[in-house]
């Protein structure tokens, strides 16, 4: 898991996908490059492309980890953002110390 905040991101995360695979072949692990791929969460990180070694990485859309799908988690968010908008347009303040009493 890796998380790129920017384009300036980009280029740590690809060298250490390509430590990464060095290490592998220094202690002699193979990797399953079939059940690797890179997921995107957000707006501007899905024009971005990753390799290990000399096999660039699947792109997909959706994650499935123990029966859950990252949809599902997006949509739980997005409920959660607008329920949280909701409330800061009710109050009459947005001062910390006054909300904090």
């Amino acid at each position: 898991l890796y998380v790129v905040h920017s384009s300036d991101s980009i280029s740590p995360l690809s060298l250490s996908l390509s430590n990464f695979c060095m290490w592998s072949q220094l202690w002699q692990l193979n990797i399953a490059l079939q059940k690797c791929s890179v997921v995107s969460f957000g707006h501007d990180s899905a024009n971005n492309s990753y390799s290990l070694g000399s096999v660039l990485l699947n792109r997909i859309h959706d994650i499935c980890d123990l029966g859950v799908h990252s949809l599902h988690y997006a949509s739980i968010a997005a409920k959660a953002f607008q329920r949280c908008s909701l409330l800061l347009k009710g109050l009459h303040t947005l001062d910390i110390s006054t909300l904090c009493r």
